[in-house]
């Protein structure tokens, strides 16, 4: 019968001996249609069988004494050969070699199948199951019907190997929920939700596939509850809906509580703790009821003096209450006059009141008013309002809140019959702001030793630079410049370091402190020293000692160790601004009275927004003057 019934289990593996012996698993319950028809062919054949059985039988016998036979003359001739070859053998030869041909027929063969060599009787009751060690991995031998012989091959049932696994179902805190055990490989490394049995009541598996660790025997299956959706309609004590909402909820939910509530509308809180649902229900009515808030009252007196204070409930929805509604009125007092009571922000209410037949003060009547402020161009740029006596028809404007930023010249504003007041602003001007440019000067030698320091400061408007230049140095005695100086430039309010290479003049005489008969385009210059500056109706002019003053050309003078050059018309007084002299040259001098006027300039100088260069080297031309064409550098734009 075992025979027969091999022809519908799968072959997974066979191991030759002097017989092959073939792995088969036992029959799976969706084996393959073409299977299940060779079962029955099979079960015809044992009808017919036992019909015919004597003829068969006799057949049978016969045929299988002509197969043993030939088998086993087969195997004595196989064995007397390999006892023959291997008799100067070693055992781990033989072992080697029986590796080496497993490994060389198991490529040959299919996936399923693997071929061992073991010597075993034709009796499978005398086989012995430790001879048998290749068997795929993950398999055991069967319980019942292991071994069966057909022909020349030795039938092995085998089945997987498995093991109790225990599955915790835990909820996402880690606590356990319930327990049950399942029978899964042995070599299994995981289980799917599709494997699991008895998932609680009203849970589902989180994860699809659950990891077993190596080694472990027990798992832990996270598992949620199931939910669904649930419309709560939140509506007053006479059944009107006042808003809606959706909520989740567990699956089998028969209430839901008023702390899982978390939009109950504003002003609103739920009348029940908990709220039941009904079976089959998929809304719920919730039922809400006005929050009711304290009031503090602070009773006053006409003149403003607290009298006492008092408290009220009412709903958190109102703004404002019935004086009706007040019953602590102070003792000796009334209340003045007026049915609602406004409530403040911070939850209190002002009550005005009079003692008992007392006539009150007037209450002083007001307006208010809106107060438009506008700029020159009259845009309009604020505004405001302003309560004001009733009978007011003017409005002092240092009440007002004046713009950021701006200012106003108007002190009393005229309130127009509309009821608006107009104020004319101007932007708040931006003094002009003054400050030094200066660049400190270290002279040093070629090997670095200092020989002397000079500052030079200039004054001008934040936001602009100060150029210096070569004619700024005032250089140590006995030294001159070693190289060229290139324009410094400081931004006023700033202060440069520079360092100055200089030599030591070995012959020759005087110092090369700048300027001399370079200056102003003039072969020759005059010093304005020994008298003074003065000005009068037509200008600035310069007084010697002598009675006689400066006129006609070119003039320089040294200040703070800074050399300045001016210039003076033939009436003498100084010139300012462009100047053009007789060779063409062209010149600026400073047209700004600030203590500056009439200066030379000297380097680059931003007039009416343009840059311009003056020369500032006396041994590259005529000191400053103007050059036309000069890129500006890179610092200035």
């Amino acid at each position: 019968m075992f025979k027969k019934e091999l022809a519908t289990k799968a072959l997974i593996g066979m191991l030759t001996a002097s017989m092959s012996v073939q792995l088969v698993l036992p029959v799976q319950a969706s084996m393959p249609e073409a299977a299940g028809t060779v079962e029955s062919s099979f079960e015809e054949e044992t009808e017919e069988e036992t019909e015919e059985e004597t003829e068969e039988e006799t057949e049978e016998e016969t045929k299988e004494e002509t197969e043993e036979e030939t088998e086993e003359e087969t195997e004595e001739e196989t064995k007397e050969e390999t006892e023959e070859e291997t008799e100067e053998e070693t055992e781990e030869e033989t072992e080697e070699e029986t590796e080496e041909e497993t490994e060389e027929e198991t490529k040959e063969e299919t996936e399923e199948e693997t071929e061992r060599r073991y010597p075993v009787s034709s009796d499978p009751s005398d086989i012995n199951e430790d001879q048998l060690k290749g068997f795929p991995d993950g398999y055991k031998l069967a319980e019942e019907d292991t071994f069966e012989i057909g022909g020349s091959n030795l039938y092995v049932k085998v089945e997987e190997k498995t093991r109790s696994l225990l599955v915790n179902y835990v909820d996402e805190a880690g606590g356990i929920i319930a327990r049950e055990r399942l029978e899964v490989t042995a070599n299994a490394t995981e289980v799917s939700v599709g494997e699991l049995k008895k998932v609680p009541e009203g849970y589902k598996v989180k994860d699809d596939v659950i990891e077993i660790k190596t080694g472990d025997n027990s798992v832990n299956v996270v598992v949620v509850e199931k939910t669904r959706s649930l419309l709560v309609n939140y509506v007053d004590e006479a059944g009107a809906v006042i808003f809606r909402e959706r909520v989740q909820v567990t699956e089998n939910a028969t209430s839901v509580y008023a702390g899982d509530l978390k939009n109950v509308p504003e002003g609103y809180k739920v009348k029940d703790d908990v709220i039941e649902i009904k079976t089959g229900d998929n809304s719920v009515n919730v039922v809400v009821v006005e929050k009711m808030v304290d009031i503090t009252i602070h009773y006053v007196d006409t003149d403003g003096v607290a009298v006492g204070t008092g408290k009220i409930q009412i709903s958190s929805l109102n703004s404002s209450f019935e004086s009706a509604l007040l019953t602590d009125v102070p003792d000796g007092y009334v209340m003045v006059d007026s049915e609602s009571i406004a409530i403040n922000e911070d939850g209190t209410a002002i009550v005005i009141v009079k003692p008992v037949g007392e006539t009150p003060k007037p209450v002083e009547e007001t307006k208010d008013i809106t107060v438009i402020f506008k700029d020159t161009d009259g845009n309009i740029v604020k505004q405001e309002t302003k309560t004001v006596p009733a009978d007011a028809a003017v409005i002092d404007v240092s009440a007002l809140n004046l713009p950021e930023g701006y200012e106003t010249e108007t002190v009393e504003i005229v309130i127009n019959e509309d009821g608006t007041a107009i104020v004319i602003i101007k932007k708040q001007q931006k003094p002009i702001e003054y400050a030094d440019a200066k660049l400190n000067i270290k002279f040093v030698t070629s090997a670095g030793t200092v020989v002397g320091n000079q500052t030079v400061a200039k004054n001008g408007q934040i936001g602009q630079c100060a150029t210096f230049a070569r004619t700024d140095l005032v250089l140590p005695d006995k030294y001159k410049l070693s190289g060229t100086f290139n324009n410094v430039i400081v931004a006023f309010g700033a202060v440069n370091n520079v360092e100055v290479k200089v030599t030591m003049i070995t012959s020759g005489g005087g110092s090369s402190s700048g300027g001399g008969s370079s200056n102003g385009g003039s072969s020759s210059s005059r010093t304005l020293t020994g008298g003074s500056w003065k000005i009068d109706g037509v200008g600035w002019w310069y007084s010697y000692s002598d009675a006689t003053y400066a006129k006609g050309g070119w003039y320089h003078l040294t200040w703070k160790n800074v050399q300045e050059w001016y210039y003076f018309n033939e009436a003498g007084y100084l010139i300012s601004g462009w100047y053009t002299d007789t060779d063409g040259s062209k010149y600026y001098l400073h047209p700004l009275h600030d203590g500056d006027f009439g200066r030379m300039y000297t380097g680059w100088h931003q007039i009416n927004g343009r840059w311009n260069y003056f020369n500032d080297d006396p041994e590259a031309g005529k000191l400053g003057a103007w050059v036309e064409g000069k890129e500006v550098p890179a610092e200035l734009q």
